[in-house]
């Protein structure tokens, strides 16, 4: 664990975000969120995390979008990716993002400690 590190959240649901955010700060982060991909631009305007957890499906910007932004400003920061949805047969929507930079992929229902230890490895934590 690294206290401090700081954490962005984005995803639009609120208890999602809430239970995100309280798994991490239990372990000393320091995390933000945001309800979509156009909060979480304007929210990097300012701050820049040392790590982004987002959702894909989201309404005005979605996590492929988030993930874009962010290889193109910040090409070294981990992005996991997180997901229930398959909205399209015979698309895998992880397996995607991981091709497209994402650090880690997990889908939803995880456990805490499965993002626990995906952020730790992002971080360079655990090897």
């Amino acid at each position: 664990m690294t206290p401090g590190k700081r954490i962005l959240i984005v995803d639009d649901d609120a208890q999602i975000r809430t239970l995100l955010r309280t798994v991490l700060e239990s372990r000393g982060y320091v995390v933000w969120h945001a309800s979509d991909g156009v909060e979480a631009a304007g929210l990097m305007q300012t701050e820049t995390p040392d790590l982004v957890v987002t959702d894909i499906f989201m309404p005005e910007a979605d996590g492929f979008e988030v993930l874009a932004a962010i290889k193109k400003a910040h090409p070294d920061m981990p992005v996991i990716v997180v997901s229930g949805s398959q909205i399209t047969p015979n698309v895998d929507f992880l397996h995607l993002a991981g091709r497209l930079g994402a650090y880690s992929v997990l889908h939803k229902p995880f456990r805490p400690q499965e993002l626990i230890d995906a952020v730790e490895r992002a971080l360079g934590n655990r090897a």
